[in-house]
């Protein structure tokens, strides 16, 4: 009876330690993944900031700059018609 119990005993506890094991290969795992995640949602941040600089340099430099007569700078795209620009000028302080 008692060599059954160790047996059982010992077969439980190898369970429990195959379980551990199990379960720290996945926590480490899941913390690689993590890792990588984080990597990549960095490089994707970085690369969408970088953008947004390049459009706003692209806008800026394609508007024409117009000294208006009281003084104020408007801008309007090179595309757009004087009519239509004179609707929609962004005004500039001087």
């Amino acid at each position: 009876m008692r060599a059954n119990f160790d047996d059982t005993f010992d077969a439980t506890i190898e369970q429990t330690v195959a379980s551990i094991q199990q379960l720290t290969a996945t926590v480490q795992n899941n913390a690689a993944n993590a890792r990588q995640g984080l990597e990549l949602a960095q490089a994707t941040s970085d690369l969408a900031n970088s953008g947004g600089e390049v459009m706003k340099e692209v806008v800026t430099k394609s508007y024409l700059t117009i000294r208006q007569s009281d003084g104020t700078l408007a801008l309007r795209p090179p595309w757009m018609a004087d009519e239509d620009a004179a609707r929609m000028r962004v005004v500039l302080k001087p």
